[in-house]
């Protein structure tokens, strides 16, 4: 009984960090200015999926905002030089990487 209680304890503690980090995402995108809503609800998969679509139209149309954005996110210019990539969606999913982590 106490082993369930320690897991939900945990399972609600990890709910509480995940809709943390997106209200925070949430309100530095509001603070950069840019109109772009995460769900609360959205899985893992949908935010990431989310996520990958509006960095890469961001990238592709709004370069100058996407690299204000990066600096509110607290993303060091350093970190974005050093990403290898050259593949537009391996370029992304490090991007996501270095937002999330």
């Amino acid at each position: 009984m106490l082993e369930t209680t320690i897991s939900l304890i945990d399972k609600e503690i990890t709910v509480k960090l995940y809709k943390d980090l997106i209200n925070q995402l949430n309100k530095d995108f509001l603070l950069s200015g840019i109109d772009f809503n995460l769900s609360l609800n959205s899985k893992p998969d949908k935010l990431v999926n989310d996520l990958k679509i509006f960095f890469q139209d961001m990238i592709v149309t709004e370069y100058q905002k996407f690299y204000q954005l990066m600096y509110a996110l607290d993303i060091p210019e350093n970190k974005l030089v050093s990403i290898k990539e050259t593949e537009m969606d391996a370029m992304i999913n490090r991007i996501i990487h270095l937002v999330l982590e």
